[in-house]
């Protein structure tokens, strides 16, 4: 039993090795479709895509679709016959920074920028019938003025130096 004889491995390993060595890994080029010239152009919408319209509210660019209901100074409200979450989409792909707090029915971007350096906070709730309302508002800081000294930053708001009111009638 077991009178055959043995090979040895290492022989085998040894030139296993060697040819592993001399062959250079080459980048893989994937080889051109044949569907690639049938392949859409890159200007077609993606299934859950909306097209932008022409209204903006507080430099964000609306949907079609989208119809500006009011518009005031640092807030627009708007209506639009649109999927909720097609919008939610929209929306997060027109803005920049800030956070997303998302409910079922109700969504909110806050501290986003749009194209302009404006900081909004974006409200999307789905309501009755199909609609969806947004409510776009702006949350910027105002600057705060540069003032030269202390006293100067006193007078502004109203004080002397010792904390005294200026004019009364003025705070009336």
């Amino acid at each position: 039993m077991g009178g055959g004889r043995r090979l040895n491995a290492r022989p085998f390993v040894i030139v296993a090795l060697a040819f592993a060595a001399g062959c250079k890994k080459a980048p893989v080029q994937a080889a051109p479709s044949p569907a690639a010239s049938q392949q859409k152009p890159a200007a077609h919408l993606a299934p859950d895509e909306l097209l932008e319209g022409s209204d903006s509210a507080l430099g964000l660019i609306l949907p079609r679709g989208a119809r500006i209901k009011h518009r005031f100074v640092d807030q627009v409200l708007i209506e639009a016959s649109l999927p909720f979450d097609k919008l939610l989409t929209y929306v997060q792909t027109h803005v920049t920074a800030g956070t997303l707090s998302k409910g079922e029915r109700k969504a909110t971007f806050d501290h986003v920028r749009a194209k302009e350096s404006r900081e909004l906070r974006v409200t999307i709730e789905a309501a009755p019938f199909g609609l969806v309302r947004m409510e776009v508002r702006d949350i910027t800081q105002p600057l705060a003025p540069i003032l030269p000294d202390e006293d100067a930053r006193w007078r502004a708001a109203g004080m002397s130096r010792d904390g005294k009111i200026l004019n009364r009638k003025q705070l009336e």
